[in-house]
């Protein structure tokens, strides 16, 4: 009995750790709207020179809006926001 409850304790904690080191790996940065392909290249290239396997992906601001709006319950937190300049 004593196994089977160590397994499971053992089993929770590794599920934990993998999910936590996947999540605290990321990293969000904000950028302007006119931001330039250069300066994209530029900020890419000193992440990649401290993490080698960083995972890069470009969101717009709508991509982030929904992202937000699938999250939150109350929708109408965001309203006025899809405009915003």
């Amino acid at each position: 009995m004593v196994g089977i409850i160590l397994t499971i304790v053992v089993a929770f904690n590794i599920c934990i750790f993998s999910y936590y080191y996947k999540e605290a790996g990321k990293l969000q940065m904000f950028l302007e709207d006119n931001i330039t392909q250069e300066q994209m290249e530029e900020i890419e290239n000193k992440v990649l020179e401290i993490d080698k396997n960083a995972n890069i992906k470009y969101y717009t601001k709508e991509d982030g809006l929904n992202e937000m709006k699938s999250k939150i319950e109350n929708k109408e937190l965001l309203s006025g926001y899809e405009n915003r300049k």
